[in-house]
């Protein structure tokens, strides 16, 4: 299956369901599923600093802060 999921990058749009940080500020964190509604605010922090992780580490951290936007918790 597919999911219905489109990006703008550099948008302006204040419609945006999703806002991204990449400040480099070594926060990774993401708002869950509907909770990005609720606020006009980032909604992702992805403050990675070059030579903190790996390109694989940072790739896994991606993947875990977008999981938290599609809705999934932790264990």
């Amino acid at each position: 299956r597919e999911a219905d999921i489109s990006f703008i990058w550099g948008s302006q749009d204040n419609d945006a369901e999703i806002r991204v940080s990449f400040a480099q500020t070594n926060r990774f964190e993401a708002l869950v599923g509907n909770q990005a509604a609720n606020t006009s605010g980032t909604s992702v922090w992805l403050g990675f600093v070059r030579g903190l992780l790996t390109d694989e580490q940072e790739r896994g951290v991606i993947l875990h802060e977008f999981g938290h936007v599609l809705g999934l918790l932790h264990e």
